[in-house]
């Protein structure tokens, strides 16, 4: 008689530090994005922004969007823009993550009912920002810009 044992063993490495701060700031990207959309029609209860962000940014985010929508505007891009974000640094203290960016924005303000463009230009903005994993996701819970130089698009 012949017996023989086999086992298999799996580890699992914790992930690397490059790996969750690329995850940061896949996040933090997203919810640029999701409030972009948000601001194109807009829409405060898009499903979008609860899937990339969290109170207290969620809740400053939607009284923007509401407050568009009550004065027939919409935040649209034009279609040569040059927006961009450029997360520069990422440190992840556990479940929250701060990170600093530079952003060109060319965003317009635009009135619904007449296509009028009431603000338009460029601007670099470099600012910071913390997420929060809720539930395996990073959310974005605050941002906060530190300057703002309009006229200026490269970070």
């Amino acid at each position: 008689t012949v017996s023989s044992t086999t086992s298999t063993s799996t580890t699992t490495s914790p992930p690397t530090t490059e790996g969750v701060d690329a995850e940061v700031e896949a996040a933090y990207l997203a919810a640029g994005e999701a409030f972009i959309a948000a601001a194109a029609v807009p829409d405060a209860n898009d499903p979008r922004l609860a899937a990339t962000h969290v109170d207290p940014m969620l809740e400053q985010r939607r009284v923007v969007l509401l407050s568009l929508q009550a004065d027939g505007r919409v935040i649209r891009y034009p279609p040569d823009s040059v927006y961009r974000v450029e997360v520069e640094t990422v440190e992840v203290d556990g479940a929250v993550a701060r990170l600093t960016f530079c952003a060109v924005d060319d965003g317009e303000r635009v009135v619904v009912g007449t296509g009028e463009v009431i603000a338009s230009g460029v601007a670099k903005v470099e600012g910071r920002a913390a997420m929060r994993l809720e539930d395996g996701v990073w959310r974005l819970a605050e941002q906060e810009f530190d300057t703002r130089e309009p006229e200026v698009a490269e970070c």
